[in-house]
């Protein structure tokens, strides 16, 4: 009975100290608000990382595999090709006029010419017939624009008959 005597001195010693500084804690108000911000950011950051472990989970599941699993097709496609990937600078390809710099060809123009791509577009007015034309339809290889209530060949909007 000795021997438990000083250990449960020491429990109690224990106890006592941290019961002691529990309530100095408790009643300082700059101690509690550093406490309460403490446990704060620590679950704001758990609950931010576990939204996001959800969110890749989902689209893995969306996407019926691994979110991981990368097959590298395109870049198969590309070395089959005989082309190699380079990161250039914008600024060398813009104002550099030399001929090795000329011979290169970018991606993008490989991409237009291999890969036909047919936008069908059916605005609800010339204005938006335009404004695609003018913009994103410019990255189409042909670029159709039906209407049936508009016509105008300024910019290939073409009337088709509706039901």
């Amino acid at each position: 009975m000795n021997e438990k005597a000083p250990a449960n001195k020491w429990r109690r010693a224990c106890g006592v100290r941290a019961r002691r500084l529990w309530r100095r804690v408790a009643s300082d108000r700059v101690s509690v608000f550093l406490l309460g911000f403490l446990i704060g950011v620590f679950l704001a950051v758990a609950l931010h990382v576990a939204k996001n472990r959800a969110a890749a989970a989902k689209a893995a599941v969306e996407l019926g595999r691994p979110l991981r699993d990368y097959d590298f097709a395109y870049e198969k496609w590309l070395d089959a090709g005989g082309l190699k990937r380079v990161v250039l600078d914008p600024d060398v390809g813009r104002y550099n006029t030399s001929s090795e710099e000329k011979e290169r060809t970018l991606e993008s123009e490989y991409l237009r010419r291999k890969v036909h791509v047919t936008c069908l577009v059916f605005p609800e007015s010339d204005l938006g017939a335009k404004a695609v034309h003018d913009t994103w339809g410019s990255h189409c290889n042909e670029l159709r624009i039906y209407s049936h209530k508009l016509e105008n060949a300024t910019f290939g909007l073409e009337k088709i008959s509706s039901k």
